[in-house]
């Protein structure tokens, strides 16, 4: 075997074991291609094992889902952001190392951005957790909303239905009844 000392930190490397210092946890992203929900909360589950619940973000979302077998409704974890999930390391080349060793028969791991793994800051987790809270309200048919920005800003309605980036809402205007459809960010919950 080759080996060599290293100049740095004098520490004998050998070709294939290479030691890396890295700077402290920092967060990284993983993109999971090919998979349905129930097997993200498997792979959640499994790396969670691995590395610790705290050190990994995966948001989801409690929805109510047709199963057409039984014509019922189930309720499921969907994750808000899909296929993605964020580990916290000091290491990211061990993180994607030992996650393909897990799933390397699916060909799911793929970097994010450019050739270099690219590190994430604890303030930018933060503010997507925060969003996150925000995002996890829930709508309901017949709740009140008033719509906050648009031709109709301040306006009171009920929402008529509910997709997963729009909203139906149902607006009085001189005694004149209007079905409108608002992006969701165009209403708040009263």
């Amino acid at each position: 075997m080759d080996k060599r000392r290293s100049k740095s930190s004098g520490r004998i490397n050998s070709k294939n074991n290479i030691s890396i210092k890295m700077k402290k946890d920092t967060w990284y992203v993983l993109e999971f291609e090919g998979y349905n929900y129930d097997n993200l909360a498997i792979i959640y589950r499994i790396l969670s094992e691995k590395f610790g619940s705290e050190n990994i973000f995966y948001k989801t979302v409690d929805a109510k889902v047709l199963n057409n077998k039984k014509r019922t409704f189930v309720t499921k974890k969907i994750p808000i952001i899909s296929n993605y999930m964020f580990i916290r390391s000091d290491n990211p080349i061990q993180i994607f190392d030992k996650v393909k060793k897990l799933f390397a028969r699916v060909n799911m791991l793929k970097k994010v951005g450019s050739e270099e793994y690219q590190e994430i800051s604890d303030e930018e987790i933060n503010n997507m957790k925060c969003d996150f809270k925000e995002e996890s309200r829930i709508w309901k048919r017949n709740d009140l909303v008033k719509i906050i920005t648009g031709p109709y800003s301040d306006f009171i309605g009920t929402i008529i239905s509910v997709k997963k980036d729009s909203i139906k809402v149902k607006l009085i205007i001189f005694d004149k009844e209007f079905k409108i459809v608002f992006p969701k960010t165009d209403v708040e919950l009263i």
